[in-house]
């Protein structure tokens, strides 16, 4: 294999090992991955619209609606006309579903670091600079 595929390979291998995380912490939850990431980027940050969380999970509004829509048939999130524009959708965590959140992010780092085990070397020092780098606040920097 050629130098020029080495990122592309490494990056395939961290989008699998993603996928192998979001897998194992959906296991036994009675969610799919979807459906735990809509619900772990309520508990993080206060969202305005669907249409903003649709773009953070890069899915189109019908599918993060439907989802929502099962998140709150599940008793995970409550769904209500936003109290200052009564044309829009506010979207809360219920008890629940707050519980469930933090109990997921409770135990994603036992299952995050089965997942880098899984990784080449290589991968690991990669993912524990970015890692570092992120911990001390440079997000704003990225993109």
């Amino acid at each position: 294999m050629t130098k020029d595929y080495a990122s592309g390979t490494s990056m395939l291998r961290l989008a699998l090992a993603c996928r192998r995380f979001q897998k194992r912490l959906a296991s036994g939850t009675g969610l799919s991955t979807n459906e735990i990431i809509c619900l772990l980027i309520l508990h993080m940050q206060e969202l305005k619209s669907v249409s903003e969380l649709s773009s953070i999970v890069d899915l189109s509004c019908t599918s993060t609606s439907k989802i929502l829509s099962k998140l709150q048939k599940k008793r995970c999130i409550e769904i209500a006309l936003h109290s200052s524009d009564r044309r829009k959708e506010q979207v809360v965590l219920t008890d629940f579903g707050r519980g469930m959140s933090e109990r997921l992010l409770s135990s994603s780092k036992d299952l995050a670091m089965d997942v880098l085990a899984s990784l080449p070397e290589n991968m690991k020092m990669e993912f524990a600079n970015w890692i570092q780098w992120h911990s001390v606040d440079n997000s704003s920097e990225s993109t």
